[in-house]
């Protein structure tokens, strides 16, 4: 198993699809769940995607981690998902997620370094409704 994802087991985030070799996937066929775009290089993404997972661990709900690689993806076709929201207007490398349920998306958000565990949880409750 790779490191990545050993590590997310280890804080508690217990189901993982790993699509980082995938350039598009269905989004109508997540029911519940997080993409989450990592960059490999990027400190900040790999930081925010073990704040998502251990807090995660600690909620009732267990979403989904979608996992996808900001340099393997289509960057035109998942950025298009985000330009919905002023505030996370395209693909950085700063660890960008969408949360969907039933197939639609309900919330984009990025940055997920600077967020505490309070806010996380917040996020994550939007999948339990």
């Amino acid at each position: 198993m790779n490191d990545l994802l050993q590590e997310l087991k280890n804080r508690g985030c217990e189901k993982i699809v790993d699509l980082r070799e995938s350039a598009r996937f269905e989004l109508k066929s997540i029911d519940c769940g997080i993409v989450f775009v990592i960059a490999n290089w990027s400190g900040p993404a790999k930081i925010g995607l073990f704040n998502l997972a251990d807090a995660i661990a600690t909620c009732a709900v267990k979403p989904k981690v979608i996992l996808v690689d900001i340099d393997k993806i289509d960057v035109a076709w998942l950025s298009a998902f985000f330009h919905r929201n002023k505030k996370v207007s395209a693909l950085h490398g700063f660890g960008e997620i969408l949360l969907v349920k039933d197939g639609k998306i309900l919330k984009q958000s990025t940055r997920l370094h600077e967020q505490n565990q309070s806010e996380l949880h917040d996020l994550l409750e939007l999948l339990s409704i």
